[in-house]
């Protein structure tokens, strides 16, 4: 299945979104609804149809040249699977869509997993088998070049 990357910066919380954010499990935020997300990369992502499956958004770290990825399934799309690894086969296509300067060559990816999520293990089973490698602190990284 193809999916679409919508750029939606600093998009206003919604109750699908407040939903993914506030689940203690993935991401424990605190956020309400109309209250605005102070993240500039932030997406949509769609189903050829149109129909939203969740986000994705992207913080850069200049410090450790690191390029933060936090996905969420849409809680309205539970019945949608293979969500997490079209997403992270998808980087190269979402890679234009970010500043040139976070794109250096010594540059890498950083996920992490929540140690909370009840899916964590299959998660990290999925950043290995698309090249990430531990980085020891709980997150898992890769050059931004690599495929």
């Amino acid at each position: 299945m193809l999916y679409t990357y919508h750029k939606y910066p600093n998009p206003l919380v919604d109750e699908n979104i407040q939903l993914l954010l506030n689940n203690p499990e993935t991401f424990a935020a605190q956020v309400k609804v109309g209250e605005k997300l102070e993240l500039e990369y932030f997406f949509e992502v769609k189903d050829p149809n149109g129909n939203l499956l969740g986000f994705i958004w992207f913080q850069f770290y200049s410090d450790e040249n690191m390029v933060e990825i936090s996905l969420g399934k849409s809680p309205n799309a539970e019945k949608f699977t293979g969500f997490a690894e079209t997403v992270l086969s998808d980087l190269d296509k979402i890679k234009p869509e970010l500043p040139q300067e976070w794109l250096k060559a010594d540059s890498h990816w950083l996920g992490v997993v929540k140690k909370l999520n009840p899916k964590k293990e299959k998660l990290e089973l999925l950043l290995v088998s698309n090249n990430f490698k531990s980085d020891g602190e709980g997150g898992f990284i890769r050059l931004l070049n690599e495929a």
